[in-house]
């Protein structure tokens, strides 16, 4: 079971976010953030085991769909 939350956010004249909330972490990534970006943070979020550096680790940031702006809040 996936107990992350993916939401959207977006004001005019600003950057829109997706935005995933999980049990240890919060994680906004820019707006459209790759599918398989998003089902990855919120797999990772029921994980008592993810580490920060997992977290950041399933962010893309070459190939084909890479991500320019992401950011994390983590609590242990």
């Amino acid at each position: 079971m996936v107990a992350g939350t993916v939401t959207s956010a977006a004001v005019p004249g600003a950057r829109a976010w997706d935005v995933v909330v999980g049990d240890r972490f919060i994680a906004a990534v820019a707006a459209p953030a790759p599918d398989s970006c998003l089902v990855a943070l919120a797999t990772a979020a029921a994980d008592g085991g993810a580490t920060i550096e997992s977290l950041v680790g399933l962010v893309p940031l070459g190939g084909s769909h890479p991500v320019d702006s992401f950011a994390f809040v983590w609590w242990p």
